[in-house]
């Protein structure tokens, strides 16, 4: 691929559709209510749920866990970046899976008001 097509590919948002639309990593849109807002297609390749979308996250964190989950998502909304919060998320099928994830405050990189 030329320079100029890899550019094409990424003005023609080729890239966000790859990288987000079609990557195995989970990428979940919650408010500081913990609203889900938006979550892309790996969410039913990995934890079996057709949509997620006005669910509140903290209700498929494991009950044992929750509390401290919960601190941990609080303590992201102060940061502009958060890595490595940890935590067990409900599979559809009831059993709890191990994610971790790092949180980007878009308060801080787009000014947007969650």
């Amino acid at each position: 691929m030329t320079d100029k097509s890899l550019q094409q590919y990424l003005e023609d948002e080729r890239f966000y559709k790859t990288v987000v639309e079609d990557g195995s990593d989970i990428i979940f849109i919650v408010d500081f209510n913990f609203k889900i807002i938006y979550h892309n297609p790996s969410v039913k390749k990995t934890l079996g749920y057709d949509s997620l979308v006005s669910d509140n996250f903290l209700d498929y964190i494991n009950p044992d866990t929750k509390e401290v989950t919960r601190k941990n998502l609080e303590v992201s909304r102060t940061k502009p970046y958060n890595a490595n919060i940890e935590f067990d998320f409900r599979h559809q099928n009831g059993e709890f899976i191990y994610l971790e994830f790092n949180s980007i405050n878009l308060k801080y990189k787009d000014d947007i008001e969650a």
